[in-house]
């Protein structure tokens, strides 16, 4: 009889761990500022659907709370008037929001530089 009580103390507290862990999983991703489980190559597919856009690149992503997803990326332009640029954000922007659910939008327009970049850049150390 002596042995129940921590027996059950035991199963107990797994039982509770068991519960809580995909709450604490998504908390310590969200500290942590993981990247959201997205699918990244479908993405860049759809955005160089939108016309003038040659590359996407550089991107990153990161969940900053369970509702909210940050992103940004270089994107490789065709050469025209910064003017003309706008709308392809606002058609970028409306993708990523609708579509995936991005939150925040943050893209940086290029022309040459990183047009033949891959999708996630790579530190030297990890080629």
């Amino acid at each position: 009889m002596d042995l129940v009580d921590p027996i059950v103390t035991i199963l107990v507290s797994l039982y509770i761990l068991w519960e809580t862990w995909p709450v604490l999983k998504e908390s310590i991703n969200i500290l942590m500022q993981a990247a959201p489980n997205l699918d990244f190559e479908a993405m860049k597919r759809d955005m160089l659907k939108e016309s003038g856009v040659v590359n996407v690149h550089h991107i990153h992503a990161w969940q900053i709370d369970e509702n909210r997803i940050m992103f940004s990326a270089h994107i490789n332009l065709n050469d025209q008037l910064l003017s003309d640029v706008e709308p392809v954000y606002r058609d970028l922007e409306n993708l990523l929001q609708k579509k995936y659910h991005v939150d925040h939008v943050t893209l940086q327009a290029e022309v040459f530089r990183g047009k033949s970049n891959e999708l996630f850049t790579r530190d030297r150390h990890d080629i």
